[in-house]
């Protein structure tokens, strides 16, 4: 008999450290940690009512300050009954009486096995020493000028590769990215450091998160941006039927207007329905998208 389609459920969501709709790039604004641990549960129990199988989270809190050092993460894989949980740490900075501890996270029904770290580009300057991502004493340090450099620097930043245990099906890796916004140099650096730790591990590719752009459809190499060249160069597929359809945009949620959340799969997935579900529990819309896997491919 041939192998059978398997349809995977899928979320990314961008929770903004449990702060709901506050909106301010200070972490301290939000709420209390209590206001925020209610959200981290109220976040898990969304999850499973929607029997979501495969879930993406970017801006977790594992343990800062103003989470009362409650690792949310735990708390949505708890209440969404979640027996895997991946904690993709991009954060981790403490001095006396302040901690800053977080990243992403990945939460699945299915078996995850071989879980790797893989060190992704860095943010420059003061973000790299801040929260952990530059080391003082290293025996090769590069010179970053304007955010402009000869190499990317790499540090804590990273992803988390896991393959996804599919019966009957070649490997599938999945990792969740959270893209930084405001530098179109590290976002290159990105993807081209994802597209080299694809090629280390053959097989099909789940990537969820936020991604913070939107798919330009440019001709033109000068106009086209690092998802774009993410998705020709990698193979990776999108429900482009999401980029016109305001149903499916994710930002902000008071009033979407743009689709930069994304959950992309290869060969042998097919993406289908993705749409934005209504939630105020982060000024992100949770995004789902519907995954076929047909390992005839």
């Amino acid at each position: 008999m041939p192998p059978s389609i398997r349809t995977i459920k899928a979320i990314t969501w961008n929770i903004s450290r449990c702060r709901g709709l506050e909106s301010s790039i200070d972490p301290w604004k939000g709420g209390r940690p209590s206001e925020r641990l209610d959200r981290a549960h109220e976040i898990g129990k969304f999850l499973l009512k929607h029997e979501v199988d495969l879930v993406f989270l970017n801006e977790v809190d594992f343990g800062s300050s103003w989470s009362g050092g409650i690792d949310h993460s735990e708390l949505i894989a708890i209440a969404g009954k979640f027996p895997y949980l991946i904690k993709q740490w991009n954060e981790n900075f403490s001095i006396p009486f302040l901690r800053i501890q977080g990243g992403s996270a990945i939460l699945s029904r299915l078996p995850l096995i071989e879980a790797t770290y893989q060190e992704l580009p860095n943010p420059t300057g003061f973000q790299r020493w801040l929260f952990g991502y530059y080391n003082p004493w290293s025996d090769v340090q590069k010179k970053w000028k304007n955010e402009i450099a000869s190499e990317p620097q790499y540090g804590i930043r990273g992803c988390a590769v896991v393959r996804l245990n599919v019966p009957e099906c070649s490997p599938i890796y999945v990792t969740t990215l959270h893209m930084p916004s405001r530098s179109k140099l590290i976002q290159k650096a990105t993807v081209e450091r994802l597209l080299e730790i694809q090629r280390n591990n053959q097989g099909g590719w789940i990537i969820g998160g936020d991604v913070n752009l939107t798919p330009t459809h440019s001709l033109d190499l000068n106009q086209k941006n690092a998802l774009d060249f993410l998705l020709s160069e990698g193979g990776f597929q999108i429900d482009f039927f999401a980029l016109e359809n305001p149903k499916a945009f994710s930002f902000p949620t008071v009033s979407p207007r743009i689709a930069i959340d994304w959950i992309m799969g290869t060969v042998p997935m097919e993406l289908h329905d993705q749409k934005s579900l209504k939630s105020e529990l982060s000024d992100h819309l949770p995004v789902f998208v519907n995954i076929v896997i047909n390992p005839m491919h």
